[in-house]
């Protein structure tokens, strides 16, 4: 609802702008999971097995044909998941299951960067609104009744009622202004508060998950590759990409935030706040004492900050147990 309010009032060049952006992230993230779905499922139909893997898969399945696969491992106490009619079915109802999770994780893994990049048009248009606040003062304004005029020295008393009624109406309308901008810098301050306060869990499993996914991935690649088949290689290295992909994206998003801070403090420094009223100008300081602070977005109290020094982070961890593993197993 918040969204909805500020998008109505903002500018629609910029929001369209920003919405075309989001919207080929939505497509090229559903394109790569897409991409994965294929693999997965060309694995289970095309690619070949070993002679001791299909051994080891008819001592621990106990099925009559272990060179069938599915996408998904599954194993049913009562039934042989290869034979006949039940493989088609199972595998049908895995190509189905997988494609739900695939819209489902295009979902989760776009929101919150769609999310930042509405925000970054919304603070476009606010910079925008803060950048014509000086215009009421010049030959920027549209009314006519607000252009400066020559005044002689000796004034009479209607020309100084004159000058009190523009000056008092250039600060009416200096005020109504303003007023709309810090309502519109509220609602994205609410908006970014209600996001991190409600995503705060499934950013923090997010985290974790990639974390682990990422490392894992890495020691498969590195960690005795002889013996890894060039499908099962390659599949692993797409994954890991896939991977690295949402990760950074996704801190890309609270970097982006942060730029939004950026763009805020260079507006209010570079538009005309000297022609503006006494309470235009404390209300322009106490604006840009607010974004003189980082814009991070915070998950879980604070152990989650989304930036893109943390994937980097994640990087290292990753590269750690790498190196821990393969010392363990040599």
């Amino acid at each position: 609802e918040l969204l909805d309010c500020a998008i109505r009032s903002a500018d629609k060049r910029i929001v369209q702008k920003w919405s075309r952006i989001g919207k080929m992230y939505l497509t090229l993230s559903f394109c790569l999971l897409l991409c994965s779905f294929v693999i997965y499922a060309m694995e289970a139909l095309v690619a070949p097995l070993s002679a001791e893997e299909v051994d080891i898969r008819r001592f621990v399945y106990r099925t009559k044909h272990p060179v069938r696969r599915h996408p998904l491992v599954v194993y049913f106490v009562f039934l042989d998941e290869t034979e006949g009619w039940n493989y088609v079915f199972i595998f049908i109802l895995e190509v189905y299951y997988l494609f739900l999770m695939i819209c489902v994780a295009t979902v989760e893994i776009t929101f919150i960067p769609i999310l930042t990049l509405e925000m970054k048009g919304l603070y476009e248009d606010l910079c925008q609104q803060i950048m014509m606040l000086g215009d009421l003062h010049g030959s920027g304004s549209k009314d006519e009744s607000l252009q400066p005029k020559m005044i002689p020295k000796k004034c009479s008393q209607d020309e100084i009622r004159w000058r009190e009624s523009v000056k008092a109406k250039r600060e009416t309308l200096e005020m109504e202004q303003f007023k709309r901008i810090v309502k519109l810098h509220q609602s994205l301050l609410q908006l970014q508060n209600k996001v991190t306060t409600c995503l705060s869990s499934a950013v923090w499993l997010t985290v974790i998950q990639s974390n682990l996914s990422f490392s894992l991935c890495l020691y498969q690649m590195s960690v005795n590759i002889d013996q890894v088949s060039g499908y099962r290689f390659y599949k692993t290295l797409a994954i890991f990409l896939g991977i690295a992909f949402e990760y950074y994206f996704l801190c890309d998003g609270g970097e982006r935030l942060d730029e939004c801070s950026h763009l805020l403090k260079n507006s209010i420094t570079q538009c005309d706040w000297h022609r503006c009223s006494s309470k235009t100008r404390k209300g322009l300081c106490i604006l840009l004492r607010r974004a003189q602070r980082p814009n991070y977005p915070s998950f879980s109290w604070g152990l989650v900050v989304l930036q893109r020094e943390y994937t980097l982070k994640a990087a290292r961890v990753g590269y750690s147990f790498m190196n821990f593993m393969r010392l363990k197993s040599g």
